[in-house]
C-alpha cells in the first residue's frame, strides 16, 4: 500500500511539474526542410522567451501582446527609459512610468521637475494628467515603488486647485497647489 501511494504522489508531481507554464512565458516552435520541429534557432531545444526578454530584443509590447502574451505581463517590465504602466491594446500607444517617485513637492515644483528630469537616456518625461495617474493607481501592484499616499496630477481645476489622487484607496480630489504630494513622472510611447 505504501509503495502505490509513493507512486501516485510521484505521478501527480511529474504531471504537476510538467504541465506548469509561467503566464510571462512562450514558446515558439519552427518546422525545418525535413518536417521534424525545432526551436525558432533551428536547434532541437526550444527556447522560452519571456515579454521582457522580447521587449529586451526590440520588440513593441502591442506585438507581444498580439501574441498571446496578457496586458499584465508587460506592465512593470522596464521598456524605453522607464516601467510600462499601460498599453493601448487598439492603438498600441501607452505610458511608460519611472521606477520611483521623484519626491514629494508643492504642484508647480511637481510640474518643473519632471518637465526637467533626464531618465534613461529620455528628456520628455511630465507629470502625469488625472486619466493617467488614475491608470498609475490602477496598475501600482505591477509597476511597484509606490506609496499609499496623495501623488500630483497636471490635471488643474482653478488658479488655486489641481487634482490628486491617494493611492491607498485611488479616490482623486482637488488640493491646494501649495500642498506638498508625491509625484511620478511619466512619458508617452
Amino acid at each position: 500500500m505504501k509503495k502505490i501511494l509513493i507512486g501516485f504522489i510521484a505521478i501527480g508531481l511529474l504531471t504537476f511539474v510538467g504541465c506548469e507554464k509561467d503566464d510571462d512565458t512562450d514558446t515558439t516552435e519552427t518546422s525545418s526542410d525535413d518536417g521534424s520541429t525545432g526551436s525558432d534557432t533551428g536547434s532541437d531545444e526550444k527556447i522560452a522567451q519571456t515579454s521582457q526578454g522580447r521587449l529586451d530584443n526590440g520588440e513593441e509590447p502591442i506585438d507581444i501582446f498580439q501574441t498571446g502574451f496578457p496586458v499584465d505581463s508587460l506592465l512593470g517590465k522596464t521598456y524605453k527609459g522607464g516601467l510600462i504602466a499601460y498599453l493601448d491594446t487598439l492603438d498600441g500607444k501607452g505610458l511608460i512610468t519611472t521606477p520611483i517617485d521623484q519626491g514629494e513637492f508643492e504642484w508647480q515644483m511637481a510640474k518643473s521637475t519632471c518637465a526637467n528630469l533626464i531618465l534613461g537616456g529620455y528628456d520628455d518625461w511630465y507629470l502625469p494628467s488625472k486619466e493617467e495617474l488614475d491608470k498609475l493607481y490602477l496598475s501600482k501592484g505591477l509597476i511597484g515603488g509606490f506609496t499609499s499616499g496623495r501623488y500630483w496630477s497636471s490635471s488643474e481645476n482653478t488658479t488655486n486647485d489641481a487634482w490628486g489622487q491617494y493611492f491607498s484607496d485611488g479616490k482623486q480630489n482637488l488640493y491646494n497647489k501649495y500642498v506638498s504630494n508625491y509625484v511620478r513622472a511619466v512619458r508617452a510611447f
